[in-house]
């Protein structure tokens, strides 16, 4: 299994165009589940979008994450990850649903490494659209309380600076380079 690295934080952080950039260096990306569940969900009326059904969305979001990583190459190297189950797991707990017992199944058996890079909060370049409702606001909630889970789970967190793609990029990779040194 590759080494799974989890990119979260705050929607509307950046990590959409760092998981490019990475890509464009040869790196295996996963993206976002939960864009993509809310794309579908838009298009076929579906209920499972955060803002009416949050449980339904995570499963949505669960079952797209472990079909994406399913896929992945069976070798060791590096697989960059939008979000993880983890994040799922977060959102519930911020939106005080109980995590349902096959979610924290999934969430335990997964193997991320332990180094996750987080994009802070950047007014800046945030953007709401069809799939981002939540205000800058709720996002800095969002992220603080990522911040926070993460931790409490015994996760290195490394925060990306407010900087270029290019250099939040190279710090994350440089990071992950003295780990391996």
């Amino acid at each position: 299994m590759p080494s799974l690295f989890i990119l979260s934080g705050c929607s509307g952080g950046g990590k959409s165009a760092i998981l490019n950039e990475l890509r464009d260096r040869g790196f295996a990306v996963v993206p976002e589940a939960g864009r993509r569940v809310v794309a579908d969900a838009l298009e076929t009326n579906s209920s499972a979008l955060p803002w009416i059904d949050p449980l339904a969305f995570c499963r949505a979001c669960c079952d797209l994450h472990m079909r994406d990583l399913a896929k992945l190459p069976n070798q060791k190297r590096r697989v960059f990850l939008d979000r993880s189950l983890i994040d799922l797991a977060a959102y519930l707990e911020m939106k005080q649903i109980p995590v349902p017992v096959d979610l924290s199944a999934a969430l335990h058996a997964m193997s991320y490494d332990q180094t996750v890079f987080l994009t802070p909060p950047w007014q800046e370049i945030f953007v709401n659209d069809s799939e981002r409702k939540a205000s800058f606001e709720e996002a800095a909630l969002e992220y603080e309380h990522l911040l926070s889970f993460f931790q409490s789970l015994g996760y290195q967190v490394t925060l990306l600076p407010k900087t270029s793609i290019t250099e939040r990029t190279d710090m994350l990779l440089n990071e992950l380079d003295q780990m391996d040194a």
